[in-house]
């Protein structure tokens, strides 16, 4: 799994230790509980395929099957992360997986908790124009 983190983002993984970089990790290792652990109760997501899992088990289970029917290892490149208040922050992505061709965009929601951070949101999408 490849996951290139920039310099300014070195606050936020020092503080959650890599949360999305984590995801991808527990993703491709098909483990089902540290996928669980890296996500708020009431986490979702939305799909490039456009599928909006909600919960937990709707992502676990969400992830294995399109990890399933979509092989290949999958990377994140962060390009941004903002942080919206010192619990909340967004890091802004691009997201692929090898053998494809297909241009995916990812933006994930964290809020740190009194257990650190989580993942609350992730938001895939397939840019109609290229990435600037």
């Amino acid at each position: 799994t490849r996951c290139r983190r920039p310099a300014r983002i070195h606050s936020l993984r020092a503080d959650h230790g890599s949360c999305p970089w984590r995801c991808v990790q527990a993703r491709e290792a098909r483990d089902s509980r540290a996928i669980e652990a890296l996500f708020t109760a009431d986490a979702d997501q939305y799909t490039t395929g456009g599928d909006w899992r909600r919960g937990r088990r709707q992502l676990i289970d969400g992830m294995a099957a399109s990890s399933k029917q979509n092989p290949g290892q999958r990377g994140i490149t962060v390009a941004a992360v903002r942080f919206i208040t010192p619990e909340v922050a967004i890091a802004d992505g691009a997201y692929d997986i090898a053998g494809s061709s297909a241009r995916r965009w990812t933006t994930i929601v964290l809020a740190r908790g009194s257990d650190g951070w989580r993942i609350a949101a992730i938001r895939n999408m397939t840019p109609s124009t290229p990435l600037r």
